[in-house]
């Protein structure tokens, strides 16, 4: 799919979404940083303590 415009990606996600009751909250995802590429800014780390509920320590 190719997309030209903004305007042409309003309502494609609308199928997917699901009550936050149905999600499957039955497996963990650890992040991964590519250290080659990190900068040591934090910014990973306060968007996932922030909205990650304190995923990261």
């Amino acid at each position: 799919m190719v997309l030209k415009t903004g305007g042409t990606t309003i309502g494609l996600a609308n199928n997917n979404i699901i009550p936050a009751e149905d999600l499957d909250r039955s497996y963990i995802v650890y992040p991964q940083i590519n250290q080659e590429k990190c900068v040591g800014c934090g910014r990973c780390y306060i968007s996932c303590y922030d909205g990650g509920h304190q995923a990261m320590e």
